[in-house]
C-alpha cells in the first residue's frame, strides 16, 4: 500500500520509505562494523520497494560505518526465496 503511494510520487508515503532507509542504515552500520561481512542480502517482500529506500540507506552507511569494511559490502536485493534457499543450502555447507 504504502509502495503504491509512494509509485504515484506520494510524499507521505516517499517520506516513510526515506525514513526506513535511514533506520534500516543505522541498525546496518552496527552490524557491519561488528561483523564485517562481504554482503548485506535484502530479500523478501521489502526488496521489491528497494527503489524507495536503497538511496537513504546507502547514504546512512556511509556516514556510520567504518570505511575500510564499507568498501568491501556489497548490498543487493533478491526478489525470490532467497531465504528459504539459504535454508535448504546449511546442511550442505555444515556438514
Amino acid at each position: 500500500m504504502i509502495a503504491q503511494a509512494a509509485d504515484k510520487n506520494d510524499r507521505l508515503a516517499k517520506n516513510i520509505w526515506e525514513k526506513m532507509g535511514k533506520n534500516l542504515g543505522i541498525t546496518l552500520s552496527g552490524i557491519i562494523n561488528l561483523l564485517n561481512p562481504g554482503m548485506v542480502v535484502l530479500t523478501g517482500g521489502i526488496s521489491k520497494s528497494a527503489k524507495f529506500f536503497l538511496g537513504e540507506l546507502k547514504k546512512t552507511l556511509k556516514k556510520n560505518t567504518f570505511s575500510e569494511p564499507l568498501k568491501r559490502v556489497k548490498i543487493v536485493t533478491v526478489k525470490k526465496n532467497l531465504g528459504a534457499i539459504g535454508a535448504a543450502l546449511l546442511p550442505r555447507d555444515n556438514y
